[in-house]
């Protein structure tokens, strides 16, 4: 399966002072190329598929910067200020990530949909506390959230990893440098102590990367256990750095090391594509072709001189603030504009005026405010944990502080119900109407699991045992077959896996083949002969594409529905296929939320609405095969409705809601008793 970057990952700078306050200028020309690789990459402009690479390109420049200040820090006087390092990380990069999140607030609040304003506040929440990688990873995991907004600070994801590694690393220096003491002696002991360090880190984390690589779970790619490799490479380019300057080597192969790279980071933009398995090996190039340009330090080549053009120095310089603003500008006009050209390149102009703004009043003047010197003490490690003691250190933590807590407490706002709606649920609730037994139980196969797992529902003790089988079109059913089988003292089992047809073919998921679907369909099937309940209920969704139907027995899916029919039947039980449900064209609460005063305009129509590939026609193939169809309640005189009585129908395009599911036990009961009785 491919991991494919959600369309709103984006890149996170490290923000520095000017080239002119003596930093190397091919470092902020890679900043430059990074940050523009990342923006033309979210305005969908041709040609860079890849372009969401910068990140790679970032986090290798962090490592190199944080490990030299570290390592250089232990090896000058034996020991780390945590505290004070934590402060001048967050001094850099709060302000201007915290205005950013405000403004983000009141924008998602005035602009956005009922529908998002929950998600997006926890998300902002999330971002305030480092931990918005992990927030996403679950989200992008979500298959019922696949149609959802995409966050406006979803770019948020890369700070929290690298603030995660900043954390870490001094701490994980220390101990090393703790545990090794006997042995990391006299000169060269910090370079010692680093070198373990980023090994202990980086080994591991490229290997989980490579290894989950092999079948990828969606939101592998905000995972920091994955990601922190990268940081890691950049310090070991620090490391090297540290043992003496690159200048020494002849200028000819250093001048190569940078041609190397920068060809290796634009192949990457342009080869790399969305549906790459990503991160894992691939990650290697751009990473090592970063690390190249970071190694050869070419401020004094020719080959380097493009990057130092004042234009190019003034895209590195601001590009942190760049990266802050350029996605919740163009997730603006995605939603306003429906993304035309000619909006994305306003969003991406005022990206650029609104980052000029804030490095200059946000980002400069909190990073160079202030004093943050402690009192000097003796050389060792008693003075690695030094805390701020100045009364201008203490100011900006406070300050800091407070300035978090509002931006949380303001994305906690935003998530209150404001649905002014009387429907049930709320047009804000309806993506978390769903049968949560399933989404947040121990029933729910991994993506990369073949293996079924069954939850018991009902009267587990009955003699008479009801399957279901499917995808997350037959999960959405639960709520009303549970109400059935509790009413009528059955059992009732589920098996269910997402976004996998319940057959004996290799279905596709993000455009590669998911052979773990196929084995667990086969399974599933085996399950049913070895121990064959007296009814199973199949349903699944209709949008799948076989991969070579022609090794696969032939024809597409709705044969190969009609084969693992076949193979069930033949077991003896009964068999009841649920008829394929409308599909709207887009989210109905999303719909209801931007029409309120038209409903009918988010209404469907039959026959559009069905696909044309039709279960009953699967099942009328198949004797003993039956179909559960509740076309007349789901859309009556050929009409789709929307909510009835009170009720949202549908969580999204096309999944019930779990409410409405409930409610249609009594029609349910009516087509399954007398299949339950015929056996």
């Amino acid at each position: 399966m491919a991991q494919t970057p959600s369309p709103t990952t984006g890149a996170l700078p490290q923000p520095v002072a000017g080239s002119r306050s003596g930093l190397r200028r091919d470092l902020q020309a890679l900043r430059a190329l990074a940050v523009a690789l990342v923006v033309l990459w979210h305005a969908e402009i041709p040609g860079l598929s890849g372009g969401f690479i910068g990140v790679d390109v970032f986090f290798v420049i962090s490592g190199f910067l944080m490990v030299r200040l570290l390592v250089g820090e232990l090896d000058r006087s034996g020991g780390i200020r945590v505290g004070r390092f934590l402060h001048r990380r967050a001094r850099r990069l709060l302000p201007a990530a915290l205005l950013v999140l405000a403004v983000t607030a009141l924008g998602s609040w005035w602009l956005l949909p009922v529908t998002a304003l929950r998600s997006v506040g926890w998300d902002i929440v999330a971002s305030v506390a480092y931990v918005a990688n992990w927030r996403f990873a679950a989200t992008e995991v979500d298959y019922l959230a696949a149609e959802a907004l995409p966050s406006p600070v979803q770019h948020y994801w890369s700070l929290s990893i690298e603030e995660q590694f900043y954390f870490v690393l001094p701490l994980a220096l220390l101990l090393v440098a703790l545990l090794t003491r006997r042995w990391a002696r006299g000169p060269g002991r910090a370079m010692r102590v680093g070198t373990v360090t980023l090994l202990a880190i980086g080994v591991p984390s490229l290997l989980y990367s490579v290894v989950h690589s092999s079948s990828p779970d969606p939101g592998d790619y905000f995972n920091s256990l994955g990601r922190v490799w990268q940081l890691c490479v950049g310090g070991a380019v620090a490391l090297l750095a540290l043992r003496g300057s690159a200048r020494s080597v002849p200028g000819g192969l250093r001048s190569a090391a940078v041609l190397v790279g920068m060809v290796g980071i634009v192949a990457s933009a342009v080869l790399i594509t969305p549906e790459s398995i990503y991160p894992g090996w691939l990650a290697l190039m751009p990473t090592v072709a970063t690390a190249l340009i970071v190694w050869a330090d070419g401020d004094d080549l020719a080959v380097s001189r493009p990057g130092a053009a004042p234009w190019v120095q003034w895209l590195g310089d601001r590009s942190y603030s760049i990266y802050l603003w350029h996605w919740p500008l163009l997730l603006l006009v995605m939603v306003q504009f429906d993304g035309s050209v000619l909006a994305r390149a306003g969003a991406v102009l005022a990206s650029l005026v609104l980052a000029d703004v804030s490095w200059r009043l946000v980002e400069e003047r909190f990073r160079l405010r202030g004093s943050i010197s402690a009192p000097a003490r003796a050389p060792g490690l008693s003075r690695s944990a030094g805390l701020m003691v100045t009364p201008a250190a203490r100011r900006s933590v406070l300050v800091l502080a407070v300035a978090s807590t509002l931006t949380a407490a303001g994305g906690l706002a935003i998530t209150t119900d404001r649905d002014a709606g009387d429907l049930t649920p709320s047009l804000a609730d309806a993506t978390a109407d769903k049968f949560t037994e399933f989404y947040e139980g121990d029933c729910r196969p991994k993506v990369s699991s073949p293996d079924p797992l069954t939850c018991t529902f009902g009267v587990p003790s009955s003699a008479t045992r009801v399957l279901v089988v499917g995808d997350s079109h037959a999960v959405m059913w639960m709520p009303g077959l549970r109400a059935v089988a509790e009413e009528n003292g059955w059992r009732l089992d589920l098996q269910a896996k997402l976004a996998c047809a319940p057959v004996d073919a290799t279905n596709m998921l993000d455009s590669q083949p998911y052979t773990a679907c196929r084995d667990w369909g086969r399974n599933v099937v085996q399950g049913i002969v070895d121990d064959p309940p007296d009814l199973v209920i199949l349903a699944t969704s209709t949008g799948y594409s076989i991969v070579s139907p022609e090794a696969e027995a032939g024809g597409g899916l709705q044969d190969a529905l009609g084969r693992t029919l076949e193979q069930i039947r033949a077991a003896g039980p009964e068999v009841a296929l649920m008829a394929v449900t409308p599909r709207f064209a887009e989210p109905v609460p999303i719909c209801l939320a931007e029409h309120p005063d038209d409903p009918q305009a988010c209404q469907a129509h039959l026959p559009s609405a069905i696909p044309d590939n039709q279960w009953a026609e699967v099942a009328a193939s198949v004797p003993g095969v039956h179909t559960v169809d509740l076309a007349d309640e789901l859309c009556p005189d050929g009409t789709c409705l929307t909510d009835a009585d009170g009720i949202l129908r549908w969580m999204d395009s096309h999944h019930l809601t779990g409410t409405y599911a409930e409610s249609l036990a009594p029609l349910l009961a009516k087509q399954l008793l007398p299949l339950v009785a015929a056996r």
